[in-house]
């Protein structure tokens, strides 16, 4: 019998049978922030493959393209950039449409309208358009033209890069708590009082129930008591705090309601600010789903702008579908007493991955 050569005088061989580990993640890929509002505050970051998307969407004289360069000229090129948004100053906000496919394009489906509408809601006022007619517009900017004509403090454009329309509002930022000040001069007299947020506080000479502080020995703590006393009996609607001689009162919510708080004072001693209430309340810059018009053709389903969904299944499937998301269950956050489950989800439509949110009840989801 022939007898082969013994490998191990020619090579050591071990035989390792380890299963093998999930593979880490690679950390490898590099992003880019910059302030220019191609990429605007809602999307935040865009994954690019190449130098030519990016040149396409930023310029090549851009910081962002400048950078990008570099990258994509390595070897072995890489094969992934992320571009975010830095947002340096305050933004605008924006409600985007579903990205159109090759026959939701067609202009034909806008110039049949002389009546669209649908109702939307601009830095916190509801908007009924009504009366929206396409029927003369020659391409998709016309379209987008008619609907800016509508709004109050908003723009619709037509992005033809992604295929989809966009509304922007024209203010920025996240908007400004209404407030008012209450100077105590010198100290109030007995039975002197203000009223904020229409609860009445007295000042008395000693004894204090209440609804009344003690009046103090000087200015300055006499502001420092009403704040006191304000952290100690909360007033709906508002918060106070003191510096030196003067109580800020200042709106819990951002916006123009705040501007409707009562802010009066009974006394020669105590000067308040405004006209009887606080003032300054500016809306944040934000943006609704679409609804129906209260008359006429609703179009929002013609532009993909989001409307609020419920959907009749059940949560189980952990997945859903409607318009042109898919939507697929993530991480579940919290509980919430009143509606139950508060998820995270994860919304993919042909451009790019959004975040929405879900409340899930026993029976139905509704997502905004």
């Amino acid at each position: 019998m022939t007898t082969g050569l013994d490998p191990s005088r020619i090579v050591e061989v071990d035989i390792l049978s380890a299963p093998l580990t999930v593979a880490g993640r690679n950390f490898g890929n590099l992003l880019l922030l910059g302030d220019s509002d191609v990429i605007d505050a809602t999307e935040r970051i865009r994954d690019y493959t190449g130098i030519d998307a990016i040149a396409s969407d930023f310029g090549t004289t851009s910081p962002e393209y400048l950078a990008a360069v570099p990258y994509f000229s390595q070897l072995p090129q890489p094969t992934l950039l992320k571009i975010g948004r830095w947002v340096s100053t305050a933004s605008e906000a924006v409600l985007h449409g579903g990205a159109l496919n090759a026959s939701q394009l067609s202009l034909a489906n806008f110039t049949g309208i002389t009546s669209g509408g649908f109702t939307i809601s601009v830095n916190g006022t509801s908007q009924p358009l009504t009366g929206l007619d396409f029927h003369a517009q020659t391409n998709l900017n016309g379209v987008a033209s008619v609907i800016t004509t509508a709004l109050s403090g908003a723009i619709c454009t037509w992005d033809a890069a992604i295929g989809r329309f966009d509304i922007k509002t024209t203010a920025t930022g996240a908007g400004t708590p209404a407030s008012g000040t209450l100077t105590f001069n010198t100290l109030p007299a007995n039975l002197d009082g203000v009223n904020i947020a229409g609860t009445t506080i007295t000042f008395v000479t000693s004894g204090a129930t209440e609804g009344q502080i003690n009046i103090a020995d000087s200015a300055i703590a006499q502001a420092t008591a009403l704040a006191a006393y304000v952290a100690a009996n909360p007033i709906v609607g508002v918060i106070v705090t003191s510096v030196s001689n003067v109580a800020t009162v200042t709106a819990v919510t951002v916006g123009t309601a705040g501007n409707s708080l009562v802010l009066t004072k009974t006394s020669t001693h105590i000067t308040a600010s405004g006209s009887g209430t606080l003032s300054g309340g500016v809306n944040g810059a934000i943006i609704s789903y679409a609804t129906a018009p209260s008359s006429g053709v609703d179009v929002s389903a013609l532009f993909q702008f989001p409307t609020p969904t419920t959907f009749t299944t059940s949560c189980t499937s952990r997945e859903h579908t409607f318009g042109n998301l898919s939507i697929k269950w993530r991480v579940p956050l919290q509980i919430d007493k009143e509606f139950g489950w508060k998820e995270m989800l994860e919304v993919e439509s042909r451009t790019r991955l959004q975040r929405l949110h879900c409340i899930c009840t026993a029976n139905d989801c509704s997502v905004w």
